[in-house]
């Protein structure tokens, strides 16, 4: 009797392993980093919103994720910049860790004073997300984007972050 309650036991505390990174998320995230070009760097902070789902396949986790993010570029405060991104998310199963590898697209965009200026672009990263409750994840991300011929200027535009996010799943 007592195999078969810890081999129940066991199962459950498996099944919850594998399943902790199944589902829906939504969260919040801060950066900070640059913005380049030949011209000149600029430092940014960034903060915003993210939605995305997550698949465990024993394990390997498989995901996609949609983020907006509001810019405060130096120098051009007052401004409405942002990026969006729509990316997929290859991790490891780590039990309570989950180190991963994002790809995708985005799009920058500076409205201020002059015309706006928007480009679609591509972004690699790597991160590490810890479970630190039932439903409550806090992840840290580094990413490079790159944003060629802004706004048809000629003028390349990539821009390396590192983030910090919680999401709650649900």
């Amino acid at each position: 009797m007592r195999s078969l309650v810890f081999l129940l036991c066991l199962a459950a505390s498996t099944a919850t392993a594998q399943d902790r990174w199944t589902g829906f998320y939504a969260g919040a995230q801060i950066a900070t980093g640059r913005i380049a070009n030949a011209a000149d760097d600029d430092g940014t902070v960034a903060y915003g919103v993210h939605l995305g789902y997550r698949r465990g396949f024993g394990k390997t986790v498989i995901g996609t994720e949609l983020a907006y993010d509001q810019l405060d570029v130096t120098g051009r405060k007052g401004n409405d910049d942002h990026v969006s991104r729509l990316g997929l998310i290859l991790g490891l199963d780590r039990g309570r860790w989950m180190p991963f590898a994002t790809i995708g697209a985005g799009s920058l965009t500076f409205r201020g004073p002059g015309p706006r200026q928007s480009s679609a672009g591509q972004f690699v990263g790597l991160g590490a997300a810890y479970a630190i409750g039932d439903r409550l994840d806090l992840s840290a991300t580094l990413r490079h984007s790159a944003f060629n011929d802004f706004d048809n200027t000629g003028v390349n535009r990539p821009v390396d972050t590192i983030s910090t996010e919680i999401d709650w799943r649900f």
